[in-house]
């Protein structure tokens, strides 16, 4: 194997490595963590640059899994957005219902006609 080559497969061992860790933060909403992973994975990155070798048939079906792998962690957060995104809206109109309340019921003087029905 070429030392390019070897580069190569360190650099896709370790960027499996850290696609699990990713896949495994995810999971866990561990975002601390999955920041982290991130913050290696963009050091590899900017360490390697563009890789312009040959490539041998092995190390392009470790690349094409890994490729897949980071599709299904983006597909996986897009989800949880997703989700995140319809709670946020969910408690920001349960928010909006308080506050109507509060205003139709709030403390202070009862408005007129509030309580007519009652006596």
């Amino acid at each position: 194997m070429s030392d390019p080559e070897t580069a190569l497969e360190d650099l896709i061992i370790r960027w499996d490595e850290l696609t699990a860790r990713e896949t495994d933060a995810i999971h866990a909403e561990c975002w601390d963590a999955l920041a982290e992973v991130q913050r290696c994975k963009a050091a590899i990155q900017a360490a390697f640059g563009p890789v312009a070798i040959p490539v041998a048939p092995r190390l392009r079906s470790a690349a094409a899994r890994l490729i897949d792998m980071e599709r299904r962690n983006c597909a996986t957060l897009g989800r949880r957005l997703e989700d995140l995104r319809q709670q946020l809206a969910s408690l920001d109109q349960a928010g909006h219902n308080l506050r109507r309340v509060h205003r139709s019921y709030g403390p202070g003087e009862p408005r007129a006609g509030a309580f007519s029905g009652m006596a």
